[in-house]
């Protein structure tokens, strides 16, 4: 086995063990509408209990599965570039989204083609909920066959991807009268219908290609891949991959059609999964078919991880430029059928008896998401559909050149389906061809319907589990929906009983306002800032011109759009206030440090006010808060390396005042590859220190996963998990045991955890070694040397799929080579270039020489020897008026300030009044929480 297939295998083996061991421990609450996602209030304490297991909370983020609503914040907008805006929709016009604040004095004007979708009753669920919306479609329960005693209602499938559920009749089978939980009421032509299918839950009715619109629900939620219909094939690429949980479970019986044309097959591949839609991941029930010209390639995963393979017989190659794939999946008979161009490739048993002897009677077969990718690894060119059906399945196998029925079809739960024609659909039963039928949760009416979709199609309605349909000319006024759809000329609902409306997702390249508007519960609004001050509303401009005055009390800042130019090559001093200066050291004396800056000059800093100089102009210390376009497009974040090996996108994280928080994981993304900061190292030394906090917004214990690489990523050192158990990753393909793992569990280690972690890594490159510490634990460290390790770092917001976190305090120092111990002196010290350590600060600076008073009498170290100088005794940030970042990759404390288009003014309790032109503030955080320090050793 080669190094690659040996990191896969690993790989996959990692991501199972961790995966089953996070399952049990992440329930999914929705984070409320006015949570403070950049103050402390989100930290909680959990409860460990089995030998560091998390099972429950103590404390949760809301209290309840359900969080109370806010008013004036129950609807929730979608940018296209993947921002979030809560509020409520007051109207929506062919050009724009009239949109209502209770901080804003009027109504927001935002152009119809910014809004990717708006949600108008967002689920309860935190990963469908508002502030991490997914898109579902609710499909449940498979069918049970039993009769209930109200009529049972049935899913219409319509043109399309259009689809309704609930109760429906027909009196002549022409004419089919469809009830709204509103209480109106549809008639709908026997034409514009291809199906019904009987269950008290929707059934799957996906068809496309229709327009792009319809295949919204299958892309990333950014919107980031390319996808276009040409000459009627979808083209789908950066990365080529549909992905769609659908919600609870598909019905026990279901068939996925797929035509591919000829030049895509190879790499094409089908997986279907119990849980997440997600590729690179495998679980009880998954199934995972890669399709090619010459064989088929299944790994069903209940008999195993191995994939077996079956040649395409040259029946089943029929010539033409498409090649046709049905999928049957049965999970009455627990059978799994495959054709290619009609013909039967070959059945498989879902299950093995050995596998259901072993797990009793709690296994149980089901289906809740669908994904298809053309897979990176030897394979070019996007992913290629001619067309995708997924739908409910009469059980049936066709026969090779059995031609399509001309006539309708009916079949009863688990009986066999007879041709002929519907007469009646009553609530009580189904007369078809003169005999009546039981109407009953599996039964499936097909008709030999082929209705086109609606071509001007500009919009989708989602009625959560009551259906969706795409529509075109679309308004909102007064609480109603009115439109055009492909069964009426003239639909008309209460908004009240729509859960979403979804646009087009586009590209969003074209020129944008500069500046980002970020409220505390991660909202965001692009525009420009044109004036602010403390204790007054904040004067904001709109993209479409539109200007505003905002109440600030929800707001934690704006990120201004100049570009931040850091100094790479400069001296760091750190104040005890929290304050950061990049400048010149000048000079050290017994009362005062001065220090020079480009833009406020030369600063004397009162002695007792400083808290760490690093006097050496060097690319050391890094914050978190500085260059933060820098970690948004570096390497993606992840323990495990993957298939998919596509950057990060920015877009997946909201970004102000040094913290980063996860918006979502994105569906279809593979284990440890959920969506990550990082970045290349260059400049960084033979040692340092990295060090984050990571907070998991629900609650629980936090997880991510954190890997150090070398320069060509080639190489790498990586930790991942959470709760009770972590994993140590080590790849090196020049070691003759190229991949190498440990499991560490906490056990009682973590007795008073909390859902924010401190982490600290120290990394010696030279050596090759990393240790990583947790909460002031030593939890790992590499027992090999790694060569290049660290030359760049990235980490992820969790190892589950459903992980959401916060990265903050985030900075990257120089290391002395000594790990933290229990007995760490707390008093000043020197730290020298080599790694020693001097006990006391230098009292001055003279003739270039440190002068340092200790025990052992005078020592005069020369400056370009000093790495860092740490003042001792107690950090102690307060609570300031407004924390100011400049673009350099300074930050200011002030106790007041004022801002406009050319300068702002401020006054600092250190560094008394400050003047500064606009251009150079990178960010003016509003209601800034205290800078964290952890211990310095």
């Amino acid at each position: 086995m080669n190094s690659e297939s040996s990191a896969r295998s690993c790989d996959a083996l990692l991501a199972l063990s961790c995966c089953a061991s996070l399952a049990a421990a992440h329930a999914q609450l929705a984070v409320p509408a006015d949570v403070n996602l950049f103050g402390d209030e989100i930290v909680k304490k959990v409860e460990v209990q089995n030998n560091g297991f998390v099972f429950r909370r103590v404390i949760t983020v809301v209290g309840e599965k359900k969080p109370a609503r806010v008013a004036g914040l129950t609807h929730l907008l979608l940018f296209q570039d993947g921002r979030q805006l809560r509020g409520e929709l007051h109207a929506l016009t062919k050009d724009e989204v009239l949109w209502k604040r209770p901080d804003a004095g009027k109504l927001l004007r935002i152009g119809r083609g910014e809004v990717r979708r708006i949600f108008l009753t967002p689920p309860d669920s935190e990963q469908s909920g508002p502030f991490f919306p997914t898109i579902n479609n609710r499909i449940a329960t498979p069918q049970s066959g039993a009769v209930n005693s109200r009529p049972t209602p049935a899913t219409v499938k319509l043109p399309g991807c259009d689809w309704l559920h609930g109760d429906v009749i027909s009196a002549d089978g022409r004419t089919f009268e469809f009830t709204l939980k509103s209480g109106g009421k549809l008639n709908i032509p026997r034409e514009q219908i291809e199906w019904l299918y009987f269950d008290d839950k929707p059934a799957p009715a996906v068809s496309f290609p229709a327009s792009p619109l319809a295949m919204d629900e299958w892309l990333s939620r950014t919107g980031k891949a390319k996808i276009e219909i040409a000459d009627g094939t979808l083209v789908v690429q950066d990365p080529p991959l549909l992905a769609r949980k659908l919600a609870a479970q598909l019905p026990a019986r279901f068939e996925i059609a797929i035509e591919v044309p000829e030049d895509a097959e190879e790499g094409t591949r089908l997986v279907l999964q119990p849980n997440d839609a997600r590729t690179n991941y495998y679980t009880r029930g998954t199934v995972d078919l890669r399709f090619g010209s010459t064989e088929l390639a299944r790994c069903i995963y209940s008999h195993g991880s191995e994939r077996k393979k079956t040649p395409v017989p040259d029946a089943a190659t029929a010539p033409g430029s498409v090649v046709k794939y049905r999928v049957l999946y049965d999970g009455l008979d627990e059978q799994l059928s495959v054709l290619r161009n009609g013909t039967l490739l070959g059945q498989w048993p879902l299950i093995e008896e050995a596998d259901r002897a072993a797990a009793g009677r709690s296994f149980k077969l089901h289906i809740s998401a669908v994904c298809i990718e053309r897979e990176h690894r030897g394979i070019s060119g996007p992913l290629k559909l001619k067309s995708l059906r997924v739908q409910p399945w009469d059980g049936a196998l066709p026969q090779a050149g059995e031609p399509a029925p001309t006539r309708d079809v009916f079949s009863g739960f688990k009986e066999a389906p007879i041709e002929g024609t519907l007469e009646v659909l009553a609530d009580n039963g189904v007369v078809f061809s003169g005999d009546t039928k039981m109407r009953r949760a599996g039964a499936l009416l097909r008709f030999p319907n082929q209705p086109p979709p609606l071509a001007d199609a500009d919009a989708h309605l989602l009625f959560g589990a009551e259906g969706e349909f795409a529509v075109a000319d679309l308004e909102v006024r007064d609480g109603r929906a009115r439109c055009r759809t492909s069964f009426t000329a003239a639909f008309d609902a209460p908004t009240t009983t729509l859960e979403t409306i979804a646009f087009s997702a586009r590209a969003d390249d074209g020129p944008s306002p500069a500046d980002v508007l970020v409220f505390k519960n991660g909202d965001e609004l692009r525009g420009t800032l044109l004036a602010a001050a403390s204790g007054q509303p904040l004067r904001w401009k709109m993209a479409c011109g539109q200007e505003l005055d905002l109440d600030t009390a929800r707001v934690v800042g704006v990120r201004l759009g100049g570009e931040m130019k850091s100094t790479a090559d400069a001296a760091t001093v750190e104040l005890r206030n929290g304050d950061r200066l990049r400048g010149e050291f000048a000079a050290l004396d017994a009362d005062t440090l001065f220090f020079k800056h480009a833009r406020l000059g030369l600063l004397s800093i009162a002695r007792e006010s400083a808290w760490m100089l690093h006097p050496r102009r060097a690319a050391l210390p890094i914050d978190g808060g500085c260059d933060a376009s820098l970690w948004l497009q570096g390497p993606l974040a992840g323990a495990i390396a993957s298939n998919i090996s596509a950057p990060n996108d920015p877009k997946s994280w909201i970004c102000i005042d040094g913290q980063y928080v996860c918006r979502r994981v994105e569906q279809g993304t593979p284990f440890g590859a959920s969506g990550g900061i990082g970045r290349k190292l260059a400049g960084a030394g033979e040692r340092f220190e990295l060090r984050f906090d990571a907070t998991d917004l629900r609650g629980d214990a936090s997880s991510f996963s954190i890997r150090l690489s070398s320069g060509d990523a080639s190489a790498s050192v990586s930790l991942s998990g959470g709760t009770g158990s972590w994993y140590l990753y080590v790849f090196d393909p020049k070691a003759a045991q190229p991949v190498a793992s440990q499991r560490i569990q906490l056990s009682d280690k973590f007795k008073n955890m909390r859902s924010r972690v401190s982490v600290r890594v120290f990394v010696d490159r030279k050596a090759g070694t990393a240790a990583f510490f947790l909460d002031g634990l030593l939890l790992a460290k590499t027992g090999r040397q790694v060569a290049g390790l660290g030359e760049s770092v990235s980490f992820g917001a969790g190892s589950f799929s459903t992980s959401r976190a916060v990265f903050s305090n985030l900075a990257i120092l120089p290391w002395n080579g000594e790990l933290p111990g229990k007995d760490a002196d707390t008093g000043p010290r020197t730290v020298l270039v080599n790694g020693d350590v001097a006990l006391g600060a230098p009292v001055e600076l003279r003739d270039g020489k440190f002068l340092i008073e200790s025990e052992d009498g005078l020592f005069e170290p020369p400056a370009e020897k000093v790495q860092a100088i740490e003042f001792g005794g107690v950090f102690a940030p307060e609570r300031a008026g407004a924390r100011i970042r400049l673009a350099d990759g300074c930050a200011l404390h002030v106790d007041a300030f004022r801002f406009d288009h050319r300068e702002l003014t401020a006054h600092s309790a250190i560094l008394g009044a400050v003047r500064i032109p606009a251009a150079e503030v990178s960010e003016l955080i509003l209601d800034a929480a205290p800078v964290r320090s952890e211990a310095r050793r």
